[in-house]
């Protein structure tokens, strides 16, 4: 999509890698954040993770304006989620059975 964007805008490959940039660093950030929220409190693992949110937090500064790109592909792939809902697509016969794998458990919560 983003090189398809650049054709038809004309832009040069230096926007492209700050849109693939700005991709990273917020997946980064995400990731950090949920290791914060998984590792035990007070664990050496956890303050990493706090510090490593902080610095990826400045790299989402330094993203600016093409955050707008990871913000267009999250909400893209929310509203395809919800379209589509949670069916899974058709599997050989006999390789998946219904309520059974990691899938089910969490849907039971």
């Amino acid at each position: 999509m983003v090189l398809a964007g650049l054709f038809v805008t004309g832009a040069d490959a230096h926007v492209l890698v700050l849109a693939t940039t700005s991709c990273l660093a917020a997946i980064y950030t995400v990731g950090c954040a949920a290791g914060i929220r998984l590792l035990p409190r007070g664990s050496l693992g956890r303050r990493a993770a706090v510090a490593a949110t902080v610095l990826v937090a400045g790299l989402l500064l330094l993203a600016g304006p093409f955050l707008a790109w990871p913000l267009v592909l999250a909400t893209g792939a929310l509203t395809t989620r919800r379209v589509l809902g949670r069916r899974v697509p058709n599997a050989p016969y006999g390789t998946a059975r219904p309520g059974v794998g990691a899938g089910a458990a969490c849907r039971r919560g």
